[in-house]
């Protein structure tokens, strides 16, 4: 248990088992035991150890998107280096490279093409938002300058990488360094809050001045709609995009994955990863993104502050609830939706907050455990818990 390969620090992890009896029975054949001690044993093997990998040098490296096809790490660095300040710049090379990648081979319609080039702009973004993290930091504590490339060289990648790996890696952090050097430091800090890419933290700042979120007063419904389409705007094409506006208001709304695929003619499969991958974390992803990013001036009357709204609607969304009663009881006392759903109805009250939800619940705790019946013992033995 544990993190590996921590940059500069180590890379290997370490095996910790809880359960004693693992142990005890371990000469058992007849239960089992045997056969789960020889299981635990191999976890100290080290010949089955596993080789450390690195996501910041997989940027570096050549990649394969068929079985014989691979794209140049040194064509693609030099690329990026050369338009990394163009904001659309690598999906538009993922789909340049794609179309002529199909050309020649028609009949290999699947391939990893945008996905790859895809995972890069991630690392990249990453980079990008650690930087700007170190260089506002430093500006504001003491003014000290620790260059990219003292970044770079103490990370994993850079220890496991080449020679030519080593000055590409080097290259990217540099022009990285350059390209956020033209920003204040007020900027940078407020783009390393949001985990996210200057040209995505950018394009949000944009979003918020045409939409006027800060001078005209949206519903929850209208910031939902107005939020999708931005959201649209930057996952690019994917399959069932039309659906995804509509699904988010029913997955709010507390329907179950059925009701949703009855309504909107999609697969169950599908339904779940919308909301569990594309709503529930990434849309939730976002509209944190645009309250980290929204300026009001506390002093100007005439502006509009909407976080609060806004931080409603992103627990909203990640929860998959229709009020903040169904909200604390995810943050507070188990994280199941329908089951929220159904308690929150039981209390009469939309808006308790997590500070007072667990003395309500124990104020209808006759009610409670009965809807709990029908539900596994765990939550009735973790509420029982929760309300001694």
């Amino acid at each position: 248990m544990g993190r590996t390969a921590r940059a500069g620090i180590y890379t290997e992890g370490s095996i910790i088992i809880t359960d004693c009896k693992i142990y005890d029975n371990r000469t058992n054949w007849k239960n089992g035991g045997g056969y789960l001690w020889n299981d635990c044993v191999k976890l100290f093997d080290a010949k089955l150890t596993e080789p450390c990998g690195s996501s910041i040098l997989s940027l570096v490296q050549n990649f394969n998107i068929d079985y014989d096809v691979t794209v140049s790490g040194e064509k693609f660095i030099d690329r990026v280096i050369d338009h990394l300040d163009e904001r659309d710049f690598l999906l538009d090379y993922a789909k340049k490279l794609e179309k002529a990648y199909l050309k020649t081979n028609p009949k290999r319609t699947q391939n990893l093409i945008v996905q790859e080039i895809l995972l890069r702009q991630d690392i990249i973004s990453n980079i990008e938002n650690y930087l700007c993290l170190v260089r506002s930091a430093e500006t504001l504590v003491n003014d000290s300058k620790k260059s990219a490339v003292d970044i770079c060289t103490n990370t994993l990648a850079y220890a496991m990488a080449t020679e030519k790996e080593k000055e590409l890696l080097i290259k990217v952090f540099q022009k990285i360094e350059e390209n956020i050097q033209q920003y204040s430091v007020e900027k940078l800090s407020r783009y390393s809050n949001t985990m996210s890419g200057i040209g995505l933290s950018s394009l949000i700042e944009e979003w918020i001045v045409q939409n006027e979120l800060t001078e005209k007063i949206y519903t929850e419904t209208e910031l939902l709609s107005v939020i999708a389409e931005l959201y649209l705007q930057i996952c690019g094409d994917f399959r069932y995009q039309e659906h995804i506006q509509s699904i988010c208001k029913k997955w709010i709304d507390g329907q179950t994955p059925t009701e949703i695929n009855n309504k909107e003619t999609i697969g169950i499969a599908e339904v779940e990863s919308l909301c569990n991958k594309r709503i529930s974390y990434e849309m939730n992803f976002l509209i944190g993104n645009i309250c980290d990013l929204i300026e009001v001036d506390g002093e100007n009357e005439e502006q509009v502050d909407q976080r609060n709204i806004l931080t409603l609607l992103q627990k909203k969304v990640k929860y998959g609830v229709p009020n903040m009663t169904a909200i604390s009881i995810c943050e507070s006392i188990f994280n199941d939706r329908l089951l929220a759903i159904e308690l929150a109805q039981i209390l009469s009250d939309a808006n308790i907050g997590t500070d007072k939800i667990l003395n309500m619940l124990k104020s209808h705790s006759e009610e409670i455990f009965s809807c709990l019946d029908s539900y596994p013992e765990y939550f009735k033995d973790r509420l029982s818990v929760l309300m001694k």
